[in-house]
């Protein structure tokens, strides 16, 4: 039977995309397992000045598989200070006598505003997305791409996907001759460098790049792939100059836009002095005015003007009743400010998944902008887009990361709220009301904190049923029914928290034995599933985030029952964390398990993932446990003291 491998190489052949020499290159060993084969991709940016550039990209792929349907999309953006020409593209699958070109109508070209969605923008982009019935699909793409504006050059990533074999990709960087630049390259060569009419030409080139498969809790892809980064020292955009000497330069550049947006009106002024002349601190007022801020605008995304950096004047937020994160931020800046409280302006990357920032590549390594209060309460931070975040609270958006907080000349990059382990804190405290018909009442109060606030902020907002379901999939047991169930949000500064108060009625606990019953000991142990185990890990991976999960259980035992050996405590350490638990009597009829589990948030080689799968599997272990109820008619020995 003919290997799929070998009817792509025949398929290349059959239009020209390969020639016989260039077989040797192509080991099917390597295409194995893989869903794409990028067989040519040449991007080459060329520099003419601090604000103009051009970049032509030429691409031919082979979609192997479904999974790899994705990359047959070639989606390109622009906006107001670039354009897109000659963009085209075929597709060659099988049946075809020869490739088949796109036509114009192919072509999509739209606003980068989602459909239904709440947005404002210039932005705009052409793209093409091949429906593909039958596989494997050969497909090429070119475009140029002219930039009238240049705040960041692009970066090269040779490979776009996991599981994608790439046989052949460069990146050429065309310069004036001088013109200074930084550069970063991760697992690429150093570029072959030639100059040419007073030019240089830097080339960076990859070939068989073997495929990376994709692997549970892995880093970041931008730091899997290669890559190959560069940025000005300078650069001119809309209109605009500024410095990337430096992130106080940088920042300079972002304080000169925001400069001359401080604007209220009179009416404003009047009503935030009103609302904040009792207040007794600067804290004070500034609960006050984000309060006012939090009631009287909402979030709207707004990518207009100088590539989206540039905040909207406060008035316009004030009178209008709405604003992205950049006006917001800028509009709580100048609100607090016509009180007297000083704030800083600060620019970050906000997402669930914290990106690092590099210290050494100076630019626009941001996404999200918020407000830091530097001289109140050791430090407050902002964000200013939600109706309903605490005051200082900014969780696993933007928490534990680095901001560039903006200053007239003393731009810097700092820390923002740090949640460590007992920060990020879930306590559990649970009576297990056990019955002599096989069931068992769960009363419970969970409380999240920090990090873990943010698990449950945001139900409190939804419908009850949604509100039950949601408490269902999460965390009730098997075989039972939700008889009650609240919440409750606390938004106190510095210390908001979320309080889920549930009953649940259980109709089959533990497994019924002639003499007596098996108990689980950890009721909730459905909740902490088992990594993925792997043979051979080849990614490094990480855990994201500290945290703490405590939890109290309460046995009350059906009347002349009895527990005649109790469950060992359990301590079980590690680099990744801590496991304890214990289990006493407190009289005759209840008895008492406490469980603690703490995950230590770090990067760790792939070759201590097996360490890793071990300490969770020790731990599952131990939550799975159970204890013997002995039947009342059963109980003849001495109950355990």
């Amino acid at each position: 039977m003919m290997t799929k491998q070998l009817i792509i190489v025949l398929m290349l052949l059959m239009i020209g995309q390969l020639n016989a020499q260039s077989l040797d290159s192509i080991d099917p060993n390597l295409i194995k397992g893989a869903n794409s084969v990028i067989l040519s991709s040449t991007r080459d940016f060329k520099v003419l000045d601090e604000g103009s550039a051009e970049l032509h990209f030429t691409k031919k792929i082979v979609i192997l598989n479904k999974e790899g349907k994705d990359e047959a999309q070639m989606v390109v953006f622009y906006d107001n200070s670039s354009s897109i020409s000659d963009f085209k593209g075929s597709i060659y699958q099988n049946g075809f006598k020869k490739p088949k070109k796109f036509k114009t109508t192919e072509i999509i070209d739209r606003s980068t505003e989602s459909s239904g969605s709440v947005s404002v923008t210039d932005g705009r982009v052409q793209y093409i997305d091949p429906t593909l019935t039958t596989y494997p699909v050969i497909i090429e793409y070119s475009y140029t791409k002219k930039y009238s504006g240049l705040f960041s050059y692009p970066t090269w990533y040779p490979v776009s996907d996991f599981k994608q074999f790439v046989l052949s990709s460069s990146y050429t960087l065309d310069i004036p001759k001088g013109f200074k630049f930084r550069q970063k390259i991760k697992g690429i060569e150093d570029p072959i460098v030639s100059e040419k009419e007073g030019r240089e030409i830097y080339n960076w080139s990859v070939n068989n790049l073997p495929i990376i498969k994709s692997e549970a809790m892995h880093l970041p892809v931008y730091e899997i792939f290669p890559s190959v980064e560069v940025q000005p020292y300078g650069f001119e955009y809309e209109k605009t100059k500024g410095r990337l000497d430096t992130w106080t330069t940088f920042g300079d550049y972002i304080y000169s836009l925001n400069k001359g947006t401080w604007d209220l009106s009179d009416e404003t002024k009047l009503e935030i002095k009103e609302l904040t002349k009792s207040a007794s601190s600067d804290l004070e007022k500034a609960q006050i005015v984000y309060n006012y801020l939090q009631n009287k605008v909402r979030y709207i995304s707004v990518q207009l003007g100088i590539g989206g950096l540039k905040p909207a004047n406060s008035l316009q937020v004030d009178t209008k009743g709405y604003g992205d994160c950049k006006g917001l931020s800028n509009y709580m800046y100048t609100l607090l400010k016509e009180v007297g409280v000083e704030s800083r302006y600060a620019i970050i990357y906000g997402g669930r998944n914290p990106s690092k920032v590099d210290v050494e590549m100076v630019g626009t390594q941001f996404n999200h902008a918020i407000l830091c209060l530097p001289t109140v309460a050791d430090t407050v931070w902002l964000e200013c887009t939600s109706q309903t975040t605490p005051f200082g609270y900014l969780g696993k958006f933007t928490g534990n990361r680095k901001a560039l907080l903006i200053e007239d000349g003393h731009s810097k990059l700092v820390n923002t709220t740090s949640y460590r382990v007992d920060d990020n804190l879930q306590t559990r405290k649970s009576v297990v009301k056990i019955n002599n018909n096989g069931g068992a009442l769960v009363e419970g109060d969970l409380v999240g904190r920090g990090y873990q606030f943010g698990n449950f902020s945001h139900w409190e907002q939804l419908p009850d049923k949604e509100l039950r379901e949601r408490f269902l999939r999460s965390y009730a047991l098997t075989t039972s029914e939700l008889v009650n169930l609240s919440i409750d949000i606390d938004k106190s500064y510095p210390d908001p928290s979320a309080t889920l108060a549930y009953v649940v009625e259980v109709k089959d606990f533990g497994k019924n034995i002639s003499e007596g019953k098996l108990i689980p000991l950890f009721p909730y142990y459905g909740d902490y599933s088992l990594p993925k185990k792997y043979r051979s890990r080849k990614l490094a991976f990480s855990l994201k985030y500290d945290y703490k999960d405590v939890d109290e259980i309460e046995f009350h035992l059906p009347e002349g029952t009895s527990i005649e050996e109790l469950p060992t405590s359990k301590e079980i350490l590690s680099d990744f964390g801590s496991y304890r638990s214990s289990f006493t009597k407190v009289s005759t009829s209840i008895y008492l398990y406490k469980r603690e589990f703490i995950t230590t948030k770090g990067e760790f080689e792939a070759s201590r993932y097996k360490d890793y799968y071990a300490f969770r599997t020790k731990i599952k272990k131990a939550d799975k446990e159970r204890f013997w109820l002995k039947n009342a008619s059963q109980s003849t020995t001495k109950d355990v003291e």
